[in-house]
């Protein structure tokens, strides 16, 4: 006989541990196939652009009319409202600022780490996983890396208190995937990331 409710239960924890274990490994390390690229052009005396969806690498933010990196600097430093090509950049209200506020039109340049770790059926980026149609957002030779280490922290999240007997060899199965997941994902320049 079974017990429908049960089941239901244990798929709905499950489906929690996955998730749970996904945006965990995948908020985890700076992974290359993490970084991205946003490309804009500046509008004359605008203060403030969207934000990317992640964090701002290092030497993220370039201009790219004057093959120039843009140094990081707080908003609050910022005494007057003056124009001109910008030198620095900033996060204000969760938006991209620059100053000098650029007088003129500028491309500007930002690589930074995503949020967004999958694709809906779309084709449109997105943030979690909720549709059987919903695709991780990763290259294909990364592909087995990645689901190795996720199954193990996946069932390390079910097992949950570390009293199963189970619990220890998931442990050691997830450390050494998480290890060759990292190894194998990081490249040869490692970024230090702009925390905001």
């Amino acid at each position: 006989e079974t017990d429908f409710g049960a089941t239901d239960e244990l798929e709905k924890s499950v489906i929690i541990a996955i998730q749970k274990a996904l945006r965990v490994l995948w908020n985890s390390h700076n992974y290359c196939f993490r970084l991205k690229n946003k490309k804009f052009v500046t509008i004359p005396k605008q203060e403030l652009y969207v934000r990317p969806d992640g964090n701002i690498i290092q030497d993220g933010i370039k201009l790219v009319d004057f093959k120039q990196v843009l140094e990081p600097i707080h908003f609050s430093k910022l005494n007057s409202e003056e124009y001109g090509v910008p030198k620095y950049f900033y996060i204000k209200y969760n938006k991209l600022g620059f100053f000098p506020v650029p007088e003129t039109s500028y491309n500007i340049s930002v690589d930074y780490n995503t949020f967004k770790l999958g694709k809906n059926a779309q084709n449109q980026s997105i943030y979690n996983l909720n549709e059987l149609s919903d695709v991780l957002d990763e290259p294909e030779m990364f592909e087995d890396l990645f689901l190795h280490a996720l199954l193990n922290k996946s069932m390390l999240n079910a097992l949950a208190s570390g009293k199963s007997e189970l619990y220890q060899p998931y442990l050691q199965q997830f450390v050494e995937s998480y290890k060759n997941l990292i190894l194998n994902t990081s490249g040869i320049d490692l970024q230090k990331e702009i925390k905001w």
